[in-house]
């Protein structure tokens, strides 16, 4: 299974001991993990801006994490500009899900299946898994 993690989630992760980063250490044994070079730098960013005591922590999470380049195309749903070429990264580099915290952006995407990637959120991924 491929799965796509969205900025939100490397960011949310790098804190260390919270369930995110626990789940996601969960996820990495169980999936392949993707993030795009693009979601990377904005975690990073937004690490370095908000958080930089999270820095190593967010290095251990990438290491954990396969990057696909950015990908720019059109989508059959609406989604901002922004967001667009997250997505459709997860789209060329073929991942089963999508995984996002960002209700605000995606939340209307939760549970649709984009060009072949379900887009969901960290609890629903973690409902997924449990029927594996």
């Amino acid at each position: 299974m491929r799965v796509f993690l969205d900025a939100n989630l490397l960011f949310s992760g790098s804190k260390r001991s919270s369930s995110v980063a626990e789940f996601i250490a969960f996820l990495s044994q169980k999936t392949e993990l993707f993030t795009s070079d693009l979601a990377k730098e904005e975690a990073r960013r937004n690490i370095e801006a908000k958080k930089p005591a999270w820095k190593e922590d967010f290095d251990k999470i990438i290491s954990q994490v396969s990057e696909l380049p950015t990908v720019l195309r059109s989508l059959p749903v609406e989604l901002a500009e922004k967001d667009i070429p997250i997505l459709t990264s997860a789209i060329a580099g073929k991942c089963d899900y999508f995984v996002t915290g960002d209700k605000r952006d995606f939340g209307h995407l939760f549970g649709k299946t984009v060009a072949g990637v379900k887009i969901v959120s960290l609890v629903s991924m973690a409902e997924i898994l449990m029927t594996l």
